[in-house]
């Protein structure tokens, strides 16, 4: 077993954990979150039912898939976790901006 876990370690975890810093120092990372968020501001404005069909479609993904989604679009999943909230909607859109802001302030590529 020890094995299996040092394989999949070395397989996988390492080689996904050594390109995150390249691509956060690069703004990649920051260019692919303002895609998301922009995203997810464009389809609150056009169609609000389109967040929770989105939703809907990302909890029935196998458990595995949702799993990778959340690990790799945590803050943009949080925000529609959010707005799937009974909370009222000004309160809902303010933790969402705020979120979204500090999500793109993390991913400010440090300059040289």
């Amino acid at each position: 077993m020890d094995a299996l876990i040092v394989a999949l370690v070395n397989g996988i975890v390492v080689p996904v954990t050594s390109v995150i810093p390249v691509l956060a120092s690069s703004g990649i990372l920051f260019l692919v979150f303002a895609a998301l968020w922009g995203l997810f501001a464009a389809t609150l404005l056009r169609d609000r039912r389109a967040l929770d069909a989105a939703w809907i479609r990302i909890r029935r993904l196998p458990l595995v898939i949702q799993g990778f989604g959340w690990l790799l679009a945590l803050p943009v999943l949080i925000g529609l976790w959010i707005w799937r909230r009974q909370w009222p909607a000004a309160g809902r859109l303010a933790v969402i901006a705020a979120l979204a802001g500090w999500n793109l302030l993390v991913m400010l590529p440090e300059p040289a």
